[in-house]
Parts: C-alpha cells; sequence; structure tokens
C-alpha cells in the first residue's frame, strides 16, 4: 500500500465524520488486495500504456546518467519543467477513459455504459447517487494536507 492511502483514508474517514449521512454505516474506506479490484487495475495499465511509462523511462535515465540526485533543488526541477505536460497528458488519458464503453458482463452486478454517464445520471443504471456535499471548510481543511499543482 502506498503511503498516499493512509493519506486518502484520514481524509474520507474525517469527511464521514463531519457529514453524516445516510451511508455512515458503510466504511468510509476499504483495504483489499489489487487483485480484487480489477476495474482500477485496468485503469492503471491503460496509464501506464498511454503516457506514464515514457515519464519512468525518461527519470530513471535522467538518474541513471547522473543528472538527477533527488535533491529539493532536482526535484523542483523536474517538477517546474514537467508538471503540466505531464498532467495534460493524464487529462487526456482520463477524458478517454470516462467517455469508452464498458461492455456488459454476464457475471458482474457491475453497470456497463460510459463511465461519465454512469456517474452524471446513476439513476438510468438502476444504482444509486453516493455523492454527499460537503461544506467548504472540511474541503480546505483536507486540501491542506495535500500538496497541489497550483501550489508549486
Amino acid at each position: 500500500m502506498g503511503t498516499e492511502n493512509g493519506y486518502i483514508e484520514n481524509m474520507q474517514i474525517y469527511l464521514r465524520h463531519a457529514n453524516q449521512n445516510v451511508n455512515s454505516g458503510r466504511p468510509a474506506f476499504l483495504y483489499g488486495t489489487s487483485q480484487a479490484n480489477q476495474r482500477i487495475e485496468s485503469w492503471w495499465s491503460i496509464l501506464r500504456k498511454h503516457n506514464s511509462q515514457f515519464w519512468i523511462n525518461l527519470f530513471e535515465t535522467i538518474k541513471d546518467d547522473g543528472y538527477f540526485s533527488g535533491t529539493f533543488l532536482d526535484k523542483s526541477l523536474i517538477q517546474y519543467c514537467f508538471l503540466n505536460i505531464i498532467q495534460d497528458e493524464i487529462d487526456q488519458v482520463q477524458c478517454e477513459w470516462n467517455s469508452h464503453r464498458i461492455r456488459k458482463s454476464r457475471n458482474s452486478m457491475s453497470p456497463n455504459g460510459r463511465p461519465c454517464i454512469i456517474y452524471d445520471l446513476p439513476y438510468l443504471f438502476e444504482t444509486t447517487n453516493f455523492l454527499v456535499e460537503t461544506n467548504n471548510i472540511d474541503v480546505e481543511n483536507c486540501e491542506e494536507e495535500c500538496l497541489l499543482i497550483r501550489d508549486l
């Protein structure tokens, strides 16, 4: 488990506690094996194939050739030079993913269709909208714990 999972877990628990709702009987965060979540693993595979493997290889080469030592300055320069480019590529992959069609599966209880439509119109797929409104102060509290692109 990556360290970012711990941050997300804490934020979800905080937001669940701050905003009691009809779903509050359900856990705010679940741990599980990667094999138990084929859809997210599929997403990571697609992201890696589309662009992230290129960046991983490039940064490994820069490190192996002795141009990156991991200092604060090195990390800041990499972020300054590449962060916006990488974010644009990730946004493009996200758009493609959210627009692709999920095929119907014989043994699945998951809805089929386009993720963006399933998300925006869950009632069309006989599922529940699990979005919960939260107040800006709670969101700001969580944002204070994050290093956001706009802060760089």
